[in-house]
């Protein structure tokens, strides 16, 4: 049986993800408490389409691509729709492997105003807990360019094993898993510091496994290889948003009682990042505005006036009487 080559391209992923794509967000809460919601994306055909950061695609969202440079391969994509309430993207997905997203707009109605509530949180990576040395990588900390591959190697393999053990399928014994996994620590460390590329590129895991080999099953290798599998895409997809930009443009009716965006310019609140900012911890949007009510405002100052023109009476005509 022919053996899945785990990360064979991982040493190249960090000359593969310098493309740029840059993606506009536009939000448009209506008065009613609905919304529009609108992703605009530029860049390379291969960029643009791939599952770094994916458009929604349900039947809800409207979605067209045009090519405006022949020379360049460059695309837009554009998908729009109209939504209430909650939404997550991708939608019906618990997985941590794409970059995943969740909006929440609220609409509270009050006696003379209309209060409007928007928050939006672009869950973090978790690079630092996962793989630290990729995360310093990323932020210009480190230029180790092949220590971050045999700590992401480690972090891989070790998740695969453990995703094994929990599902009970395939196990091996606890004491086993942990003597393999110091084992690959050690491995990974030491083949940094020969020829990376060319290792990566053979069946690196088999030859990894050599030592253990009469100790697990003849499809355990097999296994191992399809459960570290997400893992692997995962960290494809953090290592292919390094050089994209979100800008998030919002709409919200009445003025703004409050806000965490960047800029404003109008009647726009403007947000832009990228990698860095979700590269551990979630990025968290938030916004808020009122709209008052002329009507209310009116009945509220004319019962205002009638009671205080009450009192002025009732005053008059006790001084009256003495």
């Amino acid at each position: 049986m022919a053996i899945h080559k785990p990360l064979s391209g991982l040493a190249l992923l960090w000359f593969l993800s310098l493309q740029c794509v840059e993606t506009t967000i536009t939000i448009r809460v209506l008065p009613d408490g609905n919304y529009t919601m609108r992703f605009h994306s530029r860049g390379d055909s291969a960029d643009v389409f791939n599952e770094d950061f994916p458009h929604p695609a349900t039947g809800e969202w409207t979605q067209s691509s045009v090519k405006i440079d022949e020379d360049d391969n460059a695309w837009t994509q554009t998908t729009h729709g109209l939504f209430s309430g909650e939404i997550g993207f991708p939608e019906n997905s618990a997985s941590s492997i794409p970059l995943r997203h969740f909006l929440s707009v609220d609409k509270t109605d009050g006696w003379i105003a209309t209060h409007y509530k928007l928050d939006y949180r672009f869950q973090g990576r978790e690079a630092f807990r996962k793989y630290p040395e990729f995360a310093r990588q990323i932020t210009g900390v480190s230029s180790d360019s092949t220590q971050w591959i045999s700590e992401a190697l480690t972090y891989i393999v070790s998740q695969g094993m453990e995703d094994i053990q929990t599902a009970q399928k395939n196990a091996i014994d606890p004491d086993l898993v942990e003597r393999i996994q110091n084992h690959m620590r050690g491995y990974f460390s030491r083949i940094k510091e020969k020829d990376l590329f060319e290792e990566l590129n053979q069946d690196f895991l088999q030859k990894a496994f050599s030592p253990f080999i009469g100790d697990v099953p003849k499809t355990y290798i097999q296994h191992l290889a399809e459960a570290m599998a997400p893992y692997e895409e995962e960290l494809r997809i953090t290592s292919g948003l390094t050089d994209d930009e979100i800008r998030l443009h919002v709409f919200l009716p009445g003025a703004i009682t409050s806000h965490n965006a960047d800029s404003i310019l109008g009647d726009t609140l403007q947000w832009t990042f990228g990698l860095e900012e979700i590269l551990n911890d979630d990025y968290k949007i938030r916004a808020a505005s009122i709209v008052y009510s002329p009507r209310q405002i009116q009945a509220v100052i004319l019962g205002i006036t009638a009671l205080i023109l009450l009192v002025l009476w009732i005053a008059f005509k006790s001084r009256k009487r003495h």
